[in-house]
């Protein structure tokens, strides 16, 4: 009887601790992302068309436009905001004070959901060309998320659009 109303006390400590932990982190990454999304709003907007050219992506590129579009997405701002050749990292990765003691941990609240809705509108035949053309681009989640936070903006639009499926693709898939 006392191992039971034991495991019964350890049991209820381990959901309360875990409760109280995973609130932090989901705090964490809260405050995180609504920090990136602020500091993205605030960011001066440019023209899209001009920023493209800049970038030595044609205009009309619908694909580049609908990929721009994703990542203002992600970060609840206007295309517009992004057009310029930002760092991704400082769009995606933010570090904050970790608990009041003067050290600061990175946090990447964004680049997961924006790597996840990339693939869903990129071809796979696509991705299995670039792939035997360049061996040594990444194949994995995490890889590729470090890659993404490397680049550019139009360092992203350039690897990344010609990638995505086409409007007609698109619809018929």
């Amino acid at each position: 009887m006392n191992a039971l109303l034991l495991l019964v006390i350890v049991a209820v400590i381990s959901v309360v601790l875990f409760s109280s932990l995973n609130r932090k982190t989901v705090d964490k990454i809260s405050r995180a992302r609504n920090e990136l999304r602020k500091q993205a709003s605030a960011l001066r907007p440019y023209s899209v068309s001009d920023f493209l050219k800049d970038a030595g992506i044609a205009d009309d590129d619908h694909r580049a436009h609908a990929l721009l579009g994703v990542l203002a997405g992600v970060l609840e701002v206007e295309p517009e905001k992004l057009a310029r050749d930002y760092p991704m990292r400082d769009l995606l990765v933010i570090s904050i004070d970790s608990d009041g003691n003067n050290q600061s941990k990175t946090i990447d609240p964004f680049s997961s959901e924006l790597l996840e809705k990339v693939v869903a509108l990129s071809d796979k035949r696509l991705w299995d060309q670039k792939w035997r053309d360049n061996p040594e681009l990444p194949r994995n989640e995490d890889d590729l998320l470090d890659l993404i936070t490397k680049m550019s903006v139009g360092e992203f639009l350039r690897f990344f659009s010609p990638l995505i499926k086409s409007a007609r693709e698109s619809l018929i898939n």
